[in-house]
Parts: C-alpha cells; structure tokens; sequence
C-alpha cells in the first residue's frame, strides 16, 4: 500500500467516492490504508483552504454530495439490500423477499427442478395445476379405494 499523497492518489480517491463508494472502499482501490486517508481528510479540514490536504477534503465533500444525487442503478441498490441482509436486517430481508421477481423465482426452480418435492407437502396451487391432489381429493378415487 501506498502513502503518498498525491494529485494521482488523491483523484482516485475522490473519482471513486463520486462513484458512490465510501472512502475506506475508495482508499483501498487506490492502494491507500483506509487509515491514511482518514488522516489527509482530518489533516485537510483542519488547516487552511490553500493547502493540497485541504483541497483533497473539499473535493472528497463534493464528491460525497455528488454522489448522494446520483440515481442508484438496480444493481447497486440490490447490492445495498444485500449488504444488510448480511449484516442481519430483518426488513431488508422482508424488502428483499418481496422484490424478487418472478423471473428469478423461475430461474431458480429451473436449477433445482425437485426443489418443490423437498418442500413439506401442502395444498398448494403449484401441486393441485400438476395433479398430484387431483387424486386426493376425487371422490371416485376414494370410493374406489375404499372399496379394495
């Protein structure tokens, strides 16, 4: 990792931050200890506005506001939701449950076609449009049963 500070560093950092990364993510993609960059924006809010530490806090700040208006793609916003689901968020796990798409959901049937046969057996819709409840439930079929 790199410690110096820099017009190349720096504006990898404050491009990545833009991005709407943070600035632990955006130091260490520039190859800077997240530490270090804590400290050059500490240092820059500090001293004088003619400074290049103090520039690289008001870029970094306008970056941040930059990146707070920017319209959040599908893929980062799912990214979020992920990000707390693994943290434990109990309604990011509800949001993310009812996001999902029935796209998705069939893809994912597709990968593992018996999921549904490893599934408790119930009533459901799925199982009655196959007909494995059409015999369950036809009388004829129990009468027929009953009389064995």
């Amino acid at each position: 990792m790199t410690t110096r500070f820099g017009p190349m560093v720096c504006g990898s950092i404050v491009q990545s931050i833009r991005g709407g990364l943070t600035l632990i993510e955006s130091a260490e993609r520039a190859g800077v200890a997240a530490q270090t960059a804590g400290h050059w924006l500490s240092r820059g809010r500090s001293e004088g506005d003619d400074t290049p530490h103090a520039a690289f806090a008001a870029a970094v700040d306008d970056a941040r506001a930059a990146a707070s208006h920017a319209p959040m793609s599908d893929v980062e916003y799912r990214g979020h939701v992920a990000a707390a689901i693994r943290r434990g968020s109990v309604s990011a796990m509800s949001l993310w449950a009812r996001l999902r798409s029935e796209d998705e959901l069939d893809a994912e049937r597709e990968l593992n076609p018996f999921a549904e046969l490893d599934a408790p057996f119930t009533d459901s819709p799925a199982r009655r449009r196959s007909g494995v409840l059409d015999e369950l439930d036809d009388p004829l079929t129990k009468g027929e049963q009953n009389a064995d």
